[in-house]
């Protein structure tokens, strides 16, 4: 387990690397990208802090998208999570994961009662520091030049965090002006900084954020945005990276329209699903 003093992770990553791993590793956010929680309203925070595991309700698919990019071309692939969720959800987090089947390599949350007794409770609501360091730490213990594919949605700030993370690997540099925009505490700051020598090389694969809240328009260079978990298990096909097996299985379980896709993936699933 590695935690942070400034910037309050609690990670984990249960899982060893060779330097001839050929795979691609898979960053997932929890809240509103894998669980559709509601914290918006109090009886929905105190939902997401005291259901059982099996109560949990995962955004449709999502499983099988995870279930399918866990194995390619008879390679394990790496699976992760990182939420600002507090630490004492990590069981009951684990548990529904379980309980979907999905296999994963590591999990990080956050400290939340860290900023509660430094009175930072505004920290609360900024996610950015924390998850761009908890992207940069598993970096540094992950092989180099690897290929990333990072998954969240579009209730807080994970695009810009995802281009960011994608932007310093691809420049092995932090631009600190780029990051005063998003974060002002200069110690957590710091923090970020401190990575600039372990930063090992990689490539962000892909950006896909869920359209979580529709009524945001957002059109960000180098970001997907998506309605439903099929429309990226499409895109993931495309580039090799999951079987079709899986996009039929998906489509035979979940409640999905095909006449809700653009045209290209009307035309891709229709094949797909004909075994063309």
């Amino acid at each position: 387990m590695i935690t942070n003093p400034i910037i309050p992770i609690v990670l984990e990553n249960d899982r060893a690397y060779g330097n001839n791993f050929k795979g691609c590793v898979y960053f997932c956010d929890i809240d509103k990208t894998y669980l559709d929680t509601k914290f918006e309203t109090i009886g929905g925070l105190l939902s997401t802090l005291f259901d059982f595991a099996i109560d949990k309700v995962s955004i449709s698919g999502m499983d099988y998208l995870l279930k399918a990019v866990r194995r390619n071309n008879n390679v394990i692939n790496g699976v992760y999570f990182i939420s600002a969720s507090p630490k004492e959800m990590k069981n009951i987090i684990s548990k529904k994961l379980t309980l979907d089947g999905v296999q994963f390599d590591g999990i990080c949350l956050r400290d939340q009662f860290y900023y509660m007794r430094k009175l930072k409770f505004k920290a609360l609501k900024r996610p950015f520091s924390f998850k761009l360091l908890a992207l940069l730490t598993y970096n540094s213990l992950l092989p180099e030049g690897i290929d990333y594919i990072l998954i969240g949605d579009n209730t807080e700030s994970d695009a810009y965090i995802y281009k960011m993370f994608k932007e310093i690997l691809e420049t092995k540099k932090i631009n600190v002006k780029k990051l005063r925009n998003f974060i002002t505490d200069e110690d957590e700051l710091k923090e970020i900084l401190d990575f600039h020598d372990k930063i090992k090389s990689g490539n962000v694969k892909k950006i896909y954020v869920n359209h979580y809240i529709k009524n945001k328009m957002e059109n960000i260079e180098n970001v997907i945005f998506y309605e439903h978990s099929i429309e990226v298990m499409l895109d993931l096909y495309k580039i090799n990276k999951i079987d079709a097996f899986y996009i039929r299985k998906a489509y035979k379980y979940l409640d999905f329209d095909i006449n809700s896709l653009s045209k290209e993936n009307k035309i891709l699933i229709e094949k797909i699903l004909n075994n063309e």
